[in-house]
């Protein structure tokens, strides 16, 4: 018994020396330990230990340290914390997030570890904390960064994808996601399929252009799907880690409002070319006809002389009333081109459409009786300010070409409104807005094609054989309405007819009577001063006015005319001016006439319509206006008219 309680004794004192020794490594390795530690008992939340790295790391003294709760420092609350530590001391969790408080107060985000151990028969909870602060922050900046990103990806109002080499869809914003709903986004569609509705790239496919030049770009694209029609896509190259490029952002928006405005401007200024070229062409033909109606001018005044002279002589009167028809055809001619060029408005009053129209009609009926008309008068149609000659000749202009449209019969429907024209309107017909006569003239006709049909107003165009039309029909009928501030258009397709349609601006007047026409009279004791830079016509008016009993002074410009009235101001009656004359315009020799008497009686005579620089002059107080070529009669009636 002795010696086995020796025994005992030994192996207690070895097994106390072991344990001895076992608690000193271990208070060697926790206090030497570079690693903040902490021993806790579970029970009650107490700190027991702590080592210099915990001390250093949280700002307390030992002393002062182990004598607070866990509470005191990890901001947790109490219940959370004891539940946190039951499921360490139960090896349930062993690794924990907690915030920390300091002895400054600072609030530090950290990682523990915790585990149970018994220490001299003491169940504690050993804890080692690690400072992840910086890199609980960093996270937090990387989830906030994110969700930045996310944010200004899922607010761009069209549509932002990012994909890669293969085409793939990697990301795309709220926009994208209304294109590819999440069912059909397994499998990271191609942005062809979902986009495109293709099966294979593009061809040509400009974001694989993107990857292998790296270089941005900007494309067009068109989907037939009417949601999306035209598309305008930004793409941006994304270099890797590596340097290369893996990687591209495209930015694609709608443009369906931009290319509509980019046809409708392209349409804008293929009107406005159409315009140029016709007022270039309207130029042109109104100078020809000007100097053309100089001509007649000189023939119509040596025949109505000569007529004169030879009065009696039926051979010789007859072909004089030939060569006077022939410029009167010639006359004609050139009012149409003139019409065409914009110069034709003649005297303007207010008048009914309506009637006018009824009696072109009247005219028109008697030389095709195998069309039918319709017309459908519009009882509130307002009244026009027009020069009736030049609308009558529109109308039937517009008949006549309805009737050689039909030359088995057929019928026109003519309908007269009283219309608004709106913003929207106006800038299609080129007018301004507001109050219009319109009216349509509808045939049932061969119709035209398209091509025939954007070259239907073109002066010289026609469609009939050589010597059956002049081309100056339609174009003078533009000429005109425009001249009048109106616009006339044309719709047609072939074997369906064609619509004519007239735009005229509402007049502010009542409808006025016209004016009884005065018989030429003689014009004894009257005293003219004819001034024209041509001679054949200066000589020619001379002759007639010589022939009419009137006493005739001459100039041949403008400065000699201003020299001779101011040498016989108080016996000449009458000026009569050319208006187009070099060095000194006709507006300027009336300007200097009035100048030295504010009465003088001036007679504008011109190539040229009433319009424009003449239309001016008249505006100053020029007492009237006569076009060449005119004959004797209607000189002497319009002189007789003003004296």
């Amino acid at each position: 018994m002795g010696n086995l309680t020796v025994e005992n004794k030994s192996a207690k004192e070895a097994h106390d020396l072991g344990a001895t020794r076992a608690l000193e490594d271990y208070r060697e390795l926790f206090y030497s330990n570079q690693a903040v530690m902490l021993m806790v008992e579970p029970e009650t939340g107490r700190i027991v230990d702590a080592n210099p790295a915990a001390c250093a790391f949280y700002g307390y003294e030992l002393e002062k340290l182990t004598s607070i709760l866990i509470s005191e420092i990890n901001q947790l609350s109490p219940e959370e914390i004891f539940q946190r530590m039951c499921e360490a001391r139960e090896k349930r969790q062993s690794h924990f997030l907690f915030k920390h408080r300091l002895a400054s107060g600072d609030i530090r985000d950290v990682e523990v570890f915790s585990s149970p151990i018994k220490i001299q028969g003491r169940a504690l909870l050993f804890s080692i904390v690690h400072d992840v602060t910086e890199r609980v922050n960093a996270e937090t900046s990387l989830i906030e960064s994110e969700f930045l990103l996310r944010s200004v990806f899922d607010s761009t109002p069209d549509l932002l994808l990012l994909i890669d080499k293969e085409l793939r869809i990697i990301l795309s914003n709220w926009k994208g996601r209304e294109f590819v709903p999440e069912a059909k986004r397994k499998g990271l569609p191609h942005c062809y399929k979902v986009f495109m509705g293709r099966d294979k790239p593009c061809e040509p496919c400009y974001a694989m252009e993107v990857f292998s030049s790296g270089r941005p770009l900007i494309y067009e694209r068109f989907n037939p799907n009417p949601d999306v029609g035209y598309i305008e896509v930004h793409a941006y190259p994304i270099m890797g880690e590596d340097g290369g490029i893996s990687l591209a952002v495209e930015y694609v928006r709608k443009i369906n409002e931009r290319k509509k405005a980019e046809r409708e401007k392209a349409e804008l200024e293929e009107k406005l070319q159409e315009v140029r070229r016709l007022e270039s062409i309207g130029t042109l033909a109104g100078g020809i006809a000007h100097d053309f109606n100089n001509l007649l001018m000189a023939i119509m005044g040596n025949v109505s002389i000569m007529q004169m002279d030879v009065a009696g002589n039926k051979d010789f009167e007859d072909g004089l009333k030939k060569i006077e028809e022939c410029v009167h055809r010639g006359a004609d001619l050139t009012r149409q081109i003139l019409g065409f060029a914009r110069g034709g408005k003649y005297v303007i009053a207010s008048s009914d459409l309506n009637a006018l129209i009824s009696q072109c009609l009247n005219i028109f009926v008697r030389t095709r009786k195998d069309i039918t008309i319709t017309l459908d008068k519009g009882q509130d149609i307002c009244p026009v300010e027009v020069d009736r000659g030049q609308i009558n000749q529109v109308l039937l202009n517009i008949f006549v070409n309805a009737g050689q449209a039909m030359p088995r019969g057929g019928e026109i429907v003519i309908e007269t409104r009283k219309v608004t024209v709106d913003a929207a309107s106006a800038k299609e017909l080129n007018i301004p807005e507001g109050i219009y006569a319109r009216a349509a003239v509808r045939d049932t006709g061969t119709g035209m094609d398209e091509k025939t049909l954007a070259r239907i107003f073109e002066p010289f165009f026609t469609t009939k054989p050589v010597g059956q039309g002049t081309g100056l029909g339609l174009a003078s009928a533009y000429g005109i309405i425009r001249n009048h501030g109106g616009m006339i258009t044309a719709e047609s397709h072939i074997g369906m007819g064609s619509t004519f349609t007239i735009y005229l601006p509402a007049g502010k007047g009542t409808v006025a009577e016209g004016e009884p026409e005065n018989n030429p009279n003689d014009l004894k004791g009257v005293t003219a001063l004819v001034v024209d830079d041509e001679e054949l016509i200066r000589e020619s008016v001379s002759s007639m006015l010589l022939y009419s009993g009137a006493r005739v002074l001459k100039a041949e410009s403008g400065e000699a005319a201003i020299r001779i009235y101011m040498a016989n101001r108080q016996t000449i009656d009458i000026v009569i001016l050319d208006m187009v004359m070099p060095v000194m315009r006709g507006g300027e020799v009336f300007e200097r006439l009035k100048e030295i008497n504010p009465s003088v009686r001036v007679l504008l005579s011109s190539g040229y319509t009433l319009n424009g620089e003449a239309e001016q002059i008249m505006k100053r107080g020029c007492l009237g206006f006569l076009q060449k070529p005119f004959n004797r009669a209607e000189l002497t009636t319009k002189i007789r008219h003003l004296l």
